[in-house]
């Protein structure tokens, strides 16, 4: 497949971070060239009125695909668009970024789930396995020196529909005792807004921020 042809504008909008009405312009200018340009339309929905708007002028305009982009010799890239833009342009058509890859994420909850094979009706059973998940949630949050205020119970119900019942602490906090408490409490409102067994319940910690220990001046 050529990528260069399938290439959709509302994507390189955000790669080039230029304005709507300069990447109009200039695949406007390269399309009176006889360059083709792709337009693809499958993400105009979501596109803002501004986008959708360029779409439709660029359609109007014949613009097709954007693989003549890269094909550009130096000389024809100034005289359809001097300055930084063609460049830029090109370079992204032929796959060129100089910037750096961001391979960092930012993690925003953690969770543990245990389905079982029967549906289990004991309620110490049900909140064993919430104390066990809470301990293993609380070792990795001292693991990873953070702390969570948002601690999450899930339950699922045989026929499949499941619920969630969620609760903030005004500080975040990593001490299984704690959070085990708390799943514990969410489990019995669960159960008391729909009484029954139960096939699989969870434990999520979410509102994630880095542990700070406070010192005594």
């Amino acid at each position: 497949m050529d990528t260069l042809g399938q290439a959709r504008v509302s994507v390189h909008i955000a790669i080039y971070g230029l304005t709507s009405r300069r990447i109009e312009q200039a695949l406007l200018d390269l399309a009176q060239a006889g360059v083709r340009v792709s337009i693809k339309s499958d993400h105009v929905q979501s596109a803002g009125k501004a986008q959708r708007a360029l779409l439709s002028r660029l359609r109007a305009a014949g613009i097709e695909t954007i693989g003549g982009l890269a094909t550009l010799g130096d000389d024809r890239l100034r005289q359809l668009l001097p300055g930084k833009v063609g460049g830029l342009l090109r370079h992204r058509a032929r796959g060129v970024d100089p910037r750096r890859l961001d391979t960092q994420t930012q993690r925003v909850s953690i969770s543990q789930e245990e389905t079982f094979e029967r549906d289990v009706a004991d309620v110490e059973q049900l909140r064993a396995e919430l104390r066990r998940m809470s301990v293993a949630l609380a070792e990795h949050l001292v693991r990873s020196g953070e702390t969570a205020r948002t601690v999450t119970t899930k339950v699922r119900y045989p026929d499949f529909s499941i619920r969630s019942r969620s609760t903030s602490l005004p500080v975040g906090t990593d001490d299984p005792d704690r959070i085990a408490e708390l799943a514990c409490v969410l489990l019995d409102r669960a159960l008391a807004d729909r009484p029954g067994a139960l096939r699989l319940v969870g434990v999520g910690l979410s509102g994630l921020e880095e542990h700070r220990q406070l010192t005594l001046v």
